[in-house]
């Protein structure tokens, strides 16, 4: 039971080796024996004792942009699918509230900045989850809604696979009733 509890609380693999190919050549070393310092970087989310070869899930699917889209489509979908109605109904009227949480929320679960955090604390999402009857159907019809909306926004297939499974774990953690 505890390795369930951990299975939905850690992001999914937030931290991705990135691939750089070696595009050294034999000149480029004659001088030094060394390679020539790499150009300059794109500016990217450090986190404290990461090395330079990595970078994050949310720097990978393409940062702030992309998880506007993914959270602003997501709530599209639920809005105007007839097959998520009753994922629909358990959300206010206004689902522009739930969007920005949920954009929050993504950002420091992809490993980007703590946002959810710094303005609302700790999660909790069961918790906040529990004044909603979710049941298998709100539960089927949100990732519905979820894996059309990331198929929609994030190009890379590998990347959907890597968020898809702890999304699919954190969504049946929200159910709570059968």
């Amino acid at each position: 039971m505890a390795g369930d509890f951990l299975a939905w609380t850690i992001p999914p693999a937030i931290l991705l080796a990135k691939y750089v190919p070696d595009r050294r050549s034999a000149a480029s070393t004659r001088c030094t024996g060394r390679p020539k310092p790499a150009k300059e970087k794109r500016a990217m989310t450090r986190i404290p004792g990461l090395s330079e070869d990595t970078i994050t899930l949310y720097e990978a699917i393409g940062g702030e942009p992309t998880v506007r889209a993914l959270t602003r489509r997501f709530y599209e979908l639920m809005d105007t699918l007839p097959e998520a109605a009753r994922c629909r109904a358990i959300h206010p009227p206004d689902l522009s509230g739930s969007e920005e949480k949920l954009y929050d929320y993504l950002t420091g679960y992809l490993g980007g900045p703590p946002i959810y955090m710094q303005k609302r604390g700790h999660p909790m999402l069961r918790r906040r989850h529990m004044v909603a009857e979710i049941g298998p159907q709100e539960h089927d019809e949100w990732l519905l809604c979820f894996s059309r909306a990331m198929a929609e926004t994030i190009d890379n297939e590998k990347l959907r696979d890597i968020i898809w499974d702890p999304v699919v774990r954190l969504a049946k953690h929200m159910q709570n009733k059968e």
